[in-house]
């Protein structure tokens, strides 16, 4: 229950700035472009905007990446991703 806004309670409630925030839990979203493997790294051109963007090694890249070695072209992709600056 509260009085007048308060929160009448003995936990603490308090916010505290820090000096670094938390990485936000951003949505995925999708994306499709040519995947390509050269020189031991992926990359991603993204279609709508034609962006060449490097591609992390981990969660389903290799899945990715031995498609693409099966092909040896680049690969047509539908797939869901976050971009990040870095």
């Amino acid at each position: 229950m509260s009085h007048y806004g308060n929160i009448l309670s003995t936990l603490n409630y308090s916010l505290n700035r820090t000096a670094t925030g938390d990485v936000p839990d951003l949505k995925l979203f999708p994306l499709t472009g040519l995947y390509r493997y050269f020189a031991d790294a992926g990359r991603f051109i993204e279609c709508a905007s034609g962006l060449n963007l490097p591609v992390v090694t981990m969660g389903d890249n290799a899945k990715l990446e031995n498609a693409y070695l099966q092909l040896i072209e680049p690969a047509c992709c539908h797939t869901h991703g976050l971009l990040k600056q870095g």
